[in-house]
């Protein structure tokens, strides 16, 4: 399918557009101002567009090389063209939706502070998960697991440790 995917807008974020049927691939074309690619006769149709691919996503990226996210996706969405912002891991921990539902959760953490962790799912109205703690550092109940649950003795244990097996945690 052609046009569709995501482009790098000029301020350096990534949007996905969706100009894959035939007549929204016109209005997306009407939209960037390239009225030569919606009457080239040889972009009619998907199967000519795809073989064509790289340039039409050139001529997409050069217009997006001068909007911003916000134009980037507004634009093409008034011309009735699917657009959105996609989201990086600062934008989502900001996102209203997220907020309000309670996506994520800070928990202390012996070490480290306040963990922001994500908040257990699904959602219940009785019985609500919860989490209790952050977790523990790497190899914490390694021996407890060994010994206590597998049954291993010290001097396994020890050789284990030897040979890096585990680490020389208790």
């Amino acid at each position: 399918m052609a046009p569709g995917g995501t482009y790098r807008t000029g301020s350096g974020e990534w949007i996905l557009i969706s100009g894959t049927g035939d007549r929204v691939f016109k209005r997306l074309m009407e939209a960037i101002g390239r009225r030569d690619l919606l009457e080239e006769p040889g972009l009619q149709d998907n199967v000519d567009r795809v073989a064509r691919r790289p340039e039409i996503d050139s001529a997409i990226n050069a217009w997006l090389q001068t909007r911003s996210s916000d134009e980037a996706v507004t634009h093409p969405m008034s011309a009735d063209v699917p657009a959105v912002k996609i989201h990086n891991i600062a934008d989502l921990m900001q996102h209203p939706q997220v907020l309000v539902r309670g996506n994520f959760v800070d928990i202390p953490d012996h070490d480290r502070g306040d963990v922001c962790l994500t908040a257990p799912v699904p959602r219940l109205a009785q019985g609500a998960g919860a989490i209790r703690w952050a977790g523990q550092d790497l190899g914490e109940s390694t021996a407890a697991v060994l010994q206590s649950d597998l049954g291993l003795s010290d001097a396994q244990m020890a050789g284990l440790r030897a040979r890096g097996v585990i680490g020389g945690m208790g």
